[in-house]
C-alpha cells in the first residue's frame, strides 16, 4: 500500500534472469490495500494485513496477514488464544470486582459474618434479660427470706423463745 515502484534492468530478458529486459520503462508495479471483513465485522486494510477495527465485539485488534492474489472470499482462518490472553482471562474470573471469584467469595463470607454479628448481638441481649430477670428473683427470694425470719423472731417473741440462728445475707452480683 502506498508503494510503487518500477524495476528495471540491464540484461536482455531472457530465462536466466528476471526477463525484464533493458530499456528506460522497465515494470511498473503500484501496491494495494487489501480489504475485507473478519467474521462478519468491519476491517482496515493496510497493506497485506487486515485489522479488525476498534469497538468489535468479536475481532477488535484481530490482525490477519494475508499475501495472495485471489479476490472474493479466500477462506477461513481457526483463532485459538495464546497462553498469555488464556492466563488473563482466567486471572479475570477470579479479580474481577464485580463478577469474580475471589469479591463472590468475599461478598457471602461478609453475609456469612453479618449473620454471625446479628446473632452474637441477639444472644448478649437474651442474657442481659435473663440476668435482669435472675437479679430480680434473687432480690424477691432475699426479701421473702427477710420476712421469714421478720416473721420467725416475731413468733419466738410471742412464745418467749430466742432464735440464734440466722442464715448469712446473699449479695447479689451486678458485673457483667
Amino acid at each position: 500500500a502506498n508503494t510503487n515502484f518500477t524495476a528495471v534492468s540491464d540484461l536482455a530478458a531472457a530465462n536466466d534472469n528476471s526477463g525484464i529486459g533493458t530499456g528506460s520503462a522497465g515494470a511498473y508495479a503500484t501496491g494495494f490495500d487489501v480489504m475485507g471483513t473478519i467474521n462478519g465485522e468491519a476491517a482496515t486494510g493496510s497493506g497485506q494485513f487486515l485489522t479488525g477495527n476498534a469497538g468489535n465485539a468479536k475481532t477488535d485488534g484481530l490482525q490477519i496477514q494475508y499475501n495472495g492474489t485471489s479476490l472474493g472470499s479466500v477462506g477461513t482462518i481457526q483463532f485459538s488464544k495464546g497462553v498469555a490472553p488464556q492466563t488473563n482471562d482466567l486471572l479475570a474470573t477470579f479479580t474481577d470486582p464485580v463478577n469474580g471469584l475471589i469479591s463472590t467469595s468475599n461478598n457471602s463470607l461478609q453475609k456469612v459474618i453479618d449473620g454471625l454479628t446479628v446473632d452474637m448481638n441477639n444472644l448478649a441481649a437474651e442474657i442481659s434479660q435473663n440476668q435482669l430477670d435472675l437479679q430480680r428473683k434473687f432480690a424477691a427470694m432475699e426479701q421473702a427470706i427477710n420476712q421469714l425470719q421478720s416473721q420467725g423472731q416475731e413468733l419466738a417473741a410471742s412464745t418467749g423463745s430466742t432464735v440464734t440462728n440466722t442464715p448469712p445475707k446473699a449479695t447479689i452480683p451486678t458485673g457483667n
